[in-house]
């Protein structure tokens, strides 16, 4: 019996510099009570879904959340429920003409509540989040 695990689902490229998350600072926004995620994506139509690239993602966990266990802890879940949030929205829109995908870039504020919120719920408010920045950024271009 094989044991799928959310390990199995690959990270998201991520911001490296400063620069990178200064540029996003003005980008809409989705709040909840668990993280802010802020960026800059539009829809990209492509005929081949594995040509699109994938979102990069930065994650801020400010000391003021807990100790450093307790930080990385909220990083490694944040990591795992975004990449899985940006597969189910990818596996959804293969089968539509009309989104083929999306690109660009996020950063994740955390909150101290992620460390103890059900990691489908923080998966959902993923999703939910991904499609309100995707649905500003395609008003504002």
């Amino acid at each position: 019996m094989e044991n799928t695990s959310i390990r199995s689902i690959k990270p998201l490229p991520t911001l490296k510099t400063r620069a990178q998350y200064l540029g996003l600072r003005q980008a809409p926004r989705y709040s909840c009570e668990d993280f802010v995620l802020q960026g800059n994506l539009i829809t990209q139509k492509s005929s081949v879904p594995s040509k699109i690239p994938a979102p990069s993602v930065g994650y801020t966990i400010t000391k003021k959340i807990g100790n450093s266990v307790e930080r990385n802890r909220i990083r490694r879940r944040l990591r795992q429920a975004i990449a899985e949030a940006v597969k189910n929205i990818v596996k959804t829109s293969e089968g539509e003409t009309s989104h083929g995908g999306f690109a660009g870039e996020m950063v994740v504020v955390a909150r101290r509540s992620a460390i103890d919120q059900d990691y489908q719920d923080l998966v959902s408010k993923f999703t939910k989040g991904i499609d309100r920045l995707v649905a500003k950024g395609n008003k504002a271009s």
